[in-house]
C-alpha cells in the first residue's frame, strides 16, 4: 500500500472517530431523556420508601432483638442511609445507561421517545405507578390465601422427606 492510501486511510479514521463519539453522545442524550420522561428518579425514590416500609420484618430476619414493629430510629437511619448510598440514582445511571445503549438502537430510543411524548405514553406515564402499587396490592391479596397451603405442602414433604427409612427385610437364605 503507498504512503498516501495509508495515510489517506488513518486520515479518513480520524474522522470517523469523532462521528462515532457524537453518535454514542446522541444516544446517551436521547437515554437521559427516556430517563427524565419516565421520572426514573422518582422511582427509585419510591422503591427506597418501599424499603424502609420493609426494614422491620428485615431486622427481625438479621435477629435483632426486640420488637419489629418498632424498630429504633438510630438503626433504620444507618439501613436506610447505608442503602441510599448504594441505590442512589447517581450511582445507578451509569449501568443503566450502558443497559439501555446496548440493548437498543438509536431508531428504537427515538421510537420510544415519540411514544412518551405522545398523549397515550404521557397517560401510561401518568397511570403506571397507580397502576403498579394496585397491581401489587392485588398479587398481595392473593398470596394471603396461598401460604397456608404452602405452609401445607412444605410441612407434608418435610415430613415425608425426613422419615426414617424403615429397616431393610433380612436377606433370605438359599436352601
Amino acid at each position: 500500500m503507498s504512503p498516501i492510501r495509508i495515510l489517506a486511510a488513518c486520515a479518513g479514521a480520524i474522522l470517523f472517530i469523532p462521528s462515532v463519539w457524537a453518535d454514542d453522545a446522541t444516544k446517551s442524550a436521547k437515554i437521559d431523556e427516556i430517563f427524565r420522561l419516565t421520572k426514573v428518579d422518582q422511582v427509585q425514590k419510591q422503591m427506597m420508601d418501599q424499603m424502609k416500609a420493609v426494614l422491620p420484618s428485615v431486622e427481625q430476619q438479621m435477629g435483632v432483638p426486640g420488637d419489629p414493629h418498632e424498630m429504633s430510629d438510630e438503626l433504620q437511619t444507618r439501613i436506610l442511609d447505608y442503602l441510599s448510598s448504594r441505590l442512589s440514582w447517581e450511582k445507578m445511571k451509569p449501568g443503566f445507561t450502558k443497559l439501555y445503549s446496548d440493548a437498543f438502537t438509536e431508531d428504537e430510543i427515538d421510537g420510544m421517545l415519540a411514544f412518551y411524548k405522545s398523549p397515550a405514553g404521557q397517560a401510561m406515564l401518568t397511570k403506571m405507578p397507580i397502576l403498579a402499587s394496585k397491581s401489587m396490592a392485588l398479587a398481595q391479596q392473593q398470596m394471603a390465601g396461598v401460604y397456608p397451603e404452602l405452609r401445607r405442602i412444605v410441612q407434608e414433604y418435610t415430613i415425608e422427606h425426613t422419615k426414617q427409612p424403615q429397616a431393610a427385610p433380612p436377606p433370605q437364605r438359599q436352601p
